[in-house]
């Protein structure tokens, strides 16, 4: 199965699959100019090359526009397309720690997560919906149907 690496890192290798078939970004912003640069199957690195953003990358990957995946494999997307999550979607952790710094906002609202919650069970408990796709964005979860 592909995902995000744990910890976020992307390899420039790794291929890019299109969740989405128009480009949902405002019409003359930089990042509308940035999404024209996919291209499905393309390289991250290609991507990168042409003058995108690996900030670019994780925030199409956790808004479910696109996903990531390694070469050989087949792609998984880690959001529903158009990026709204359901409540009742289920979290799956990628991660045993909690990699956010101590001390930190993030470090406390990442403790909310627990295997197999809900999302709404984590908005609920405190946490943003900015911190999930966040999250999945860089590899530490995913969410899924029921």
């Amino acid at each position: 199965m592909s995902h995000v690496p744990v910890g976020g890192r992307i390899p420039r290798h790794w291929l890019i699959k299109m969740q989405v078939s128009y480009n949902p970004k405002q019409p003359e912003s930089d990042a509308y100019a940035r999404f024209r640069l996919y291209i499905d199957g393309m390289r991250v690195g290609a991507f990168l090359d042409a003058g995108g953003t690996m900030g670019d990358v994780r925030h199409n990957i956790g808004h479910g526009f696109l996903c990531v995946y390694e070469p050989g494999t087949l792609p998984v997307p880690h959001a529903p397309v158009g990026g709204k999550i359901p409540r009742h979607w289920l979290i799956k952790m990628q991660v045993s720690h909690n990699p956010k710094q101590p001390g930190k906002k993030a470090y406390a609202r990442f403790r909310l997560y627990l295997d197999g919650m809900t999302v709404g069970a984590f908005l609920d408990a405190g946490g943003t919906m900015s911190d999930v796709r966040h999250n999945i964005g860089h590899g530490y979860l995913r969410v899924r149907e029921p």
